[in-house]
C-alpha cells in the first residue's frame, strides 16, 4: 500500500468475504494521516454518477483524504469503464491527487473489470483458531485457548452441512458470536464463562440454522462439552435476544410470514415498529435521488431521518427479497460503522437504539457482504 501511493499506482485488495480487505485500507489511511471516505460500489451507479464522484474527489483536499471502493467490481460492465477513467484522471492531477484505492470479491465475475494494472493483494481466509484465541481473550476469557477451540469447531463442523441461502459461517460472524459472548458475561459476571460461549453459539450459530440442521450442531456442541442452556428456545426469543446485541437482524423463512411475531417481540422490548416493502420500491424510491441538482430522500432516508427526530427506539422492518441492488447501500448501515452514505455523499449515524429486521423468504440474489451483516433466524 505504502508503494502503490509513493509510485502514485493503483491499488486493489481482493479476496473472500470478511477477510478484512476494506478495514486494512481504512487503518492504512490513517496510519499516513488520511481519512477514508469509502464508496458502496453496486450496479445502481452510472456513468451519470462516476462524473459526479470525479468532480467531488476532485474537490477533497488533497492531503487529508484517501477514496476507498469497495465491491468495485459490483459496478456495471458498460459503467466501470467510465469509473475506470474518472481515478484515471486523478492519479494524473499533482496538484489534487487523491489515492483512490479499491477491494473487491472474485467471486462475483465482471468481464469488464481488469485489475492487472493494479499492485494488487490477495487476502485470503487465515489460520482461524489464532485469531479466534486473541478475540475471545481480548473479551475477558480466561481459559481462552479452550474457548477458541470449541468456537472453531463448531464453525468448522456447520461449513461440512449443505449450504443454505442465509447461511454465513465465516470470520464475520465469527467474530460477531465472540463479541456477543463477551457482552453476556459483561452484563452478568456470575454466569459461568462457558455458559456465555453456549449461550453466544447457540444465539448466532443455531439461530440461523434450519431445522433439520439443528439437531447437529446441538449434537456437536455437546460431544466438545459446550454447556446445554436451561432456557427455552424458539425464534422469537432467540430474535428478542439479538436485537439487545445486534442493530441488524432477520427473519428466513420459505412459507411463512411472521408480522405476528415482530410485534411480539417489539412490544415485550418496548420497541415502535416500521414497516417497509422493498419489493414495492425502487433503490432510488429507497434511497432517494438527484433531481435537477436538488437531492430528494427516500422512503427508508426519510424514515431513518424520522426515527432519529422522534423515537430512536424502533425497529424498521425490510420486508421482502433480499437483492443486492436495493442492500448494498445498507452495507455500512449494518455493520459496526452505523452510518447510511447516500448517493449526495451524506452520511446518516444510525441511532444506537434502532434497529433494522429483514423479513424475507429468499436471499438468492444477495451478496455474501450482505447476509454476513445480518443475524439471521431462520423459521420453519
Amino acid at each position: 500500500m505504502f508503494a502503490s501511493v509513493a509510485s502514485r499506482k493503483q491499488f486493489a485488495a481482493f479476496g473472500p468475504n470478511g477477510t478484512g480487505k476494506t478495514e486494512s485500507i481504512k487503518d492504512f489511511a490513517r496510519l499516513i494521516g488520511r481519512q477514508p471516505v469509502v464508496f458502496n460500489c453496486s450496479p445502481e451507479i452510472t456513468a451519470a454518477v462516476a462524473q459526479i464522484l470525479g468532480k467531488a474527489i476532485a474537490a477533497l483536499n488533497a492531503d487529508h483524504y484517501m477514496i476507498v471502493f469497495d465491491e468495485y467490481n459490483r459496478i456495471l460492465p458498460k459503467v466501470i469503464v467510465s469509473c475506470q477513467s474518472m481515478i484515471e484522471d486523478t492519479y494524473k492531477n499533482y496538484m489534487t491527487f487523491v489515492p483512490c484505492f479499491i477491494s473487491f470479491n472474485p467471486s462475483f465475475k465482471n468481464k469488464a473489470f481488469d485489475y492487472s494494472t493494479y499492485n494488487a493483494v490477495e487476502f485470503k481466509v487465515p489460520e482461524l483458531k489464532p485469531i479466534i484465541e486473541s478475540f475471545v481473550a481480548d473479551q475477558g476469557f480466561i481459559e481462552a485457548e479452550k474457548f477458541a477451540g470449541w468456537i472453531d469447531n463448531a464453525f468448522k463442523d456447520c461449513k461440512t452441512l449443505k449450504m443454505q441461502e442465509q447461511y454465513d459461517f465465516g470470520l464475520r460472524a465469527i467474530k460477531h458470536s465472540i463479541m456477543l459472548a463477551g457482552t453476556i458475561w459483561q452484563e452478568d459476571k456470575k454466569v459461568p464463562q462457558e455458559e456465555c460461549i453456549g449461550k453466544a453459539l447457540r444465539l448466532c450459530v443455531k439461530g440461523r440454522l434450519i431445522d433439520e440442521h439443528k439437531s447437529f450442531l446441538e449434537s456437536s456442541l455437546r460431544k466438545m462439552g459446550v454447556p446445554a442452556v436451561t432456557t427455552e428456545e424458539n425464534a422469537a426469543l432467540t430474535l428478542a435476544q439479538l436485537l439487545k446485541f445486534r442493530h441488524a437482524c432477520g427473519l428466513y423463512s420459505k412459507t411463512n410470514n411472521h408480522r405476528t411475531m415482530i410485534d411480539q417481540v417489539a412490544r415485550s422490548e418496548g420497541y415502535e415498529v416500521q414497516r417497509i416493502d422493498f419489493n414495492a420500491h425502487t433503490p432510488d424510491q429507497l434511497f432517494g435521488s438527484q433531481i435537477k441538482k436538488q437531492w430528494h430522500d427516500g422512503v427508508l432516508t426519510s424514515t431513518l431521518r424520522n426515527v432519529a427526530k422522534t423515537n430512536p427506539k424502533t425497529i424498521i422492518v425490510c420486508q421482502g427479497e433480499v437483492h443486492h441492488l436495493k442492500y448494498e447501500p445498507l452495507n455500512t448501515a449494518f455493520d459496526q460503522n452505523k452510518i447510511l452514505v447516500l448517493m449526495s455523499g451524506e452520511r446518516i449515524i444510525v441511532p444506537a437504539e434502532t434497529r433494522f429486521v429483514v423479513e424475507t423468504n429468499t436471499c438468492k440474489n444477495a451478496s455474501p457482504a450482505v447476509v454476513s451483516r445480518i443475524a439471521f433466524v431462520s423459521i420453519d
